[in-house]
């Protein structure tokens, strides 16, 4: 399944990076290990931004639920640069890079 979640953008040059491998969100859409999320830059208003975020494709690799140092319906998930799925099909063709330093 792909979530597309907003990303405040003081976090999406750590998230690019690897530096910030998770996300604490509300536990609202049901995501599951292997889910894939892509992440939209917004300002500190809540409004999309251009940033490079925009065109990557992430994957849960960990989900952390029922924890007690989370509040209720809060939950934890590890994110990781997906691998190339599209066989390094051009940004026109997909709509995404299709992985971190894909080409195209």
């Amino acid at each position: 399944m792909l979530h597309e979640l907003k990303l405040k953008q003081k976090y999406c040059d750590f998230v690019c990076y690897g530096a910030k491998t998770f996300e604490v969100r509300l536990n609202d859409r049901n995501f599951q290990v292997s889910d894939l999320v892509h992440f939209v830059a917004v300002d500190s208003l809540g409004f999309p931004i251009e940033h490079k975020i925009n065109g990557y494709l992430y994957c849960i690799t960990y989900v952390l639920s029922d924890f007690c140092g989370l509040a209720e319906n809060y939950f934890a998930f590890g994110i990781s640069f997906l691998d190339c799925i599209y066989e390094c099909k051009s940004y026109e063709q997909t709509g995404f890079l299709a992985c971190h330093n894909c080409k195209g």
